[in-house]
């Protein structure tokens, strides 16, 4: 069955918005849905021949059919206006990266994790984390994409990965073409198979599968919708000292991944606007989120969330830190302005008019 949208909401009591400014752009966003496959299997497959992955770029986990056009507004914790299907768990394809964060926020938390700058074979024993190389690649590296992890994971090499451009970049060569590999945590690279490998070290050292944490840790706690699905690949359970343990990956890049909501999306961005804290409780550790949003090697990445250093969103403050997937999923969270900003399914240009009307909105803006 198909989901109705939502009547468009804009809450006219917010100081900080002008509420018949605020309406023409939650009007202007509604109508500018992407017109990419409304079957994002389809869709990421496609994605996956174009970046030259041959046989390897067949989906090996379940996808659904995209919504809408959706957006949420959020500023000093109060909704200001939503449209779309804001409780529709969708696909959120590389947004999933950030639930990861979190995670490993939960595992610093609890002392499973208590050196970042620790091999996680120091942890863990299992032979993808082994050896002169990979036994050296460390959570730290894992959390900023510059383990420079190499092997094969659940049938893909991270070779398939090699030279990925991502975030405007040119690749200097073909992704997948070949190129040395190098010291752990000298080179930065934005590689799937490498997030999926600190998915699985995760799951051991949890020794329990990652949604059933996210749920009772974090989810839960935060009062988010119980619609939300995090799934795996066909057939990847990892052997754990004879238990099966469910292995979930930290995207949707062959599949599988987050399917969750708007709103959802936007409680996150809350969380770690609140620097990990809900309701006085403390669920995330007190200093994850401002370890999380320190540049790295990559200067406009942290720990699985990208920075605002380089201005990629102009207007928005050099605090400002998101996370973006396939398809114009975007969780925005802008500190200086208390601002929490999702958008789902529109079109790339129209995203940038939308986010700077957004923060103009006190100003003629046309659009």
């Amino acid at each position: 069955m198909t989901q109705q949208l939502r009547p468009a909401y804009v809450n006219a009591d917010q100081s900080f918005f002008d509420s018949d400014a605020l309406s023409k752009i939650v009007s202007f966003a509604a109508a500018c849905g992407t017109d990419i496959l409304t079957d994002t299997g389809q869709l990421m497959y496609e994605a996956n021949l174009a970046g030259g992955e041959g046989p390897l770029a067949a989906l090996i986990g379940p996808m659904k059919d995209r919504g809408p056009s959706t957006g949420v507004i959020i500023c000093q914790d109060k909704l200001v206006a939503s449209w779309g299907t804001p409780d529709r768990a969708d696909v959120a394809f590389s947004l999933t990266k950030i639930f990861v964060n979190a995670l490993a926020g939960i595992a610093y938390r609890d002392g499973l994790i208590s050196d970042l700058d620790a091999p996680v074979s120091t942890s863990i024993e299992n032979d993808w984390f082994s050896g002169p190389h990979n036994g050296h690649v460390t959570w730290r590296q894992l959390l900023q994409l510059t383990s420079e992890w190499t092997g094969m994971l659940f049938g893909r090499p991270d070779s398939i990965d090699w030279h990925r451009a991502v975030g405007g970049a040119v690749a200097i060569r073909p992704k997948g073409s070949f190129r040395e590999i190098q010291t752990p945590g000298s080179y930065w690279e934005y590689n799937d198979v490498r997030i999926n490998a600190l998915c699985a070290a995760l799951t051991m050292l949890f020794q329990e599968p990652l949604p059933a944490i996210l749920d009772r840790e974090l989810m839960r706690p935060l009062g988010a919708s119980q619609t939300w699905t995090w799934n795996g690949f066909r057939e990847t359970d990892i052997n754990w000292h004879g238990r099966k343990l469910p292995f979930v990956p930290g995207g949707s890049h062959w599949g599988g991944g987050m399917q969750v909501s708007a709103i959802d999306l936007a409680l996150i961005g809350q969380l770690y606007l609140r620097l990990g804290i809900w309701n006085s409780e403390q669920i995330l550790p007190d200093d994850w989120v401002d370890i999380s949003l320190r540049p790295s090697l990559k200067p406009e990445y942290g720990f699985l969330w990208w920075l605002n250093t380089n201005e990629a969103f102009s207007g928005f403050s050099a605090r400002t830190f998101w996370a973006a997937g396939l398809g114009g999923n975007l969780l925005l969270a802008d500190p200086e302005r208390d601002l929490v900003v999702v958008l789902r399914w529109i079109e790339a240009a129209s995203r940038d008019t939308v986010l700077r009307s957004i923060i103009e909105v006190g100003t003629s803006v046309e659009i």
